[in-house]
């Protein structure tokens, strides 16, 4: 199987793991989501009393249940969006059914509009303090702004740059949303006991993580460009 084709999946299958995240936490609430998580993250984070000692649980479970319409805003479109993008990045569909591709399109927009402002509205109130806000804040304008230069090149028609920032946009947002979860699960523990302490390795990531998908995004942007001219 292709490199390409398998890091599609995995790509879709993490995004697709957000979706899940998301749907629990409307259907089954906050509270009960979070006991869920933190049975996961136990695998992971020292276990003291039976709880786990993963500083966010009890932060988030507070932060949430105080704005809650704010979280489901963000936590519900913003998954829609993740789960679009790699319908909308898979060039067969894309080329046999164009409206379906636009519909879908207009669709991922709406819910960025949603769902990227009300987690930047709610990053007001994250663990880390000002230092973590400027990075959730980052995270946000960055995927906006790149989903707004691709629509700009889409109505010009400029497909080329259009799917440009297209990827920047998803890439940013997958890795804003996917990839810093799975660094908090298994890489960040052991960065914050050799740190000796949790808040300053996670504000770092909140920075690195959405800074190294849209820097991955333009490295595979110059890798398939590069390969289309020696073709």
């Amino acid at each position: 199987m292709p490199l390409r084709r398998v890091l599609s999946i995995v790509v879709a299958a993490l995004a697709f793991q957000l979706v899940i995240s998301a749907a629990l936490y409307a259907l089954v609430g906050i509270d009960h989501t979070i006991d869920l998580a933190e049975r996961i993250f136990a695998v992971t984070w020292p276990i003291v009393d039976g709880k786990s000692t993963f500083p966010l649980f009890a932060w988030n479970r507070t932060m949430f249940s105080a704005h809650r319409l704010l979280a489901f805003g963000h936590i519900v479109p913003s998954a829609l969006a993740l789960a679009l993008g790699p319908l909308q990045l898979w060039t067969r569909l894309r080329a046999r059914r164009p409206r379906l591709h636009r519909a879908l399109g207009v669709t991922s927009v709406v819910a960025q509009l949603v769902g990227v402002p009300c987690g930047m509205a709610i990053a007001r109130f994250e663990y880390g303090g000002v230092a973590s806000m400027i990075g959730f804040f980052g995270m946000g304008a960055t995927t906006l702004a790149c989903t707004a230069l691709g629509v700009r090149a889409i109505v010009a028609g400029d497909r080329a740059a259009h799917r440009a920032w297209m990827i920047r946009a998803y890439a940013v947002m997958w890795s804003s949303a996917v990839l810093f979860r799975w660094l908090l699960l298994l890489v960040i523990p052991s960065l914050s006991a050799a740190a000796g302490g949790f808040r300053d390795v996670y504000v770092a990531f909140v920075f690195l993580s959405w800074a190294g998908g849209l820097l991955a995004a333009d490295l595979y942007l110059h890798v398939t460009r590069a390969r289309a001219v020696a073709r």
